[in-house]
């Protein structure tokens, strides 16, 4: 018997503990306006937004690398298997230097401004270059 009643002290004083913190999560504590308040408060922000902005940078860097070591290793595959005719050119130089596609609608644009290219009149997804030294 003397078992079974620290037991139930036990389970009251669990109980009243989760109604505490229960009731803690459901009132927020009303924090004045103070300026001191005010700075704290967005130091914290700023700091949480700063670790964020980090962590992303983090992210894209490893990303940047990882995209860096698939191309090399995409050209050293293409070189052991499918080798140039001319062996003056390895593969993974051509690989590692291609084009970025971020920038390529910027020059399709001043090809066009210039009537350089002209887009197709059935498609106009589709430019063609048209003879503008003559």
């Amino acid at each position: 018997m003397w078992k079974m009643l620290q037991m139930l002290k036990k389970l009251l004083k669990n109980v009243k503990k989760h109604e505490t913190i229960q009731k803690n999560r459901e009132t927020p504590e009303i924090i004045p306006l103070d300026e001191d308040v005010l700075v704290t408060l967005g130091k914290e922000e700023f700091q949480k937004r700063d670790m964020i902005l980090k962590w992303h940078f983090l992210l894209f860097s490893q990303m940047e690398k990882y995209k860096e070591k698939l191309l090399i290793t995409w050209g050293e595959f293409l070189e052991d298997h499918f080798p140039l005719p001319d062996g003056n050119i390895s593969m993974g130089y051509l690989v590692s230097h291609m084009i970025h596609m971020s920038k390529l609608p910027l020059y399709i644009e001043l090809l066009l401004l210039n009537g350089i290219a002209l887009r197709y009149p059935e498609d106009p997804t589709q430019i063609r270059l048209e003879a503008f030294h003559q």
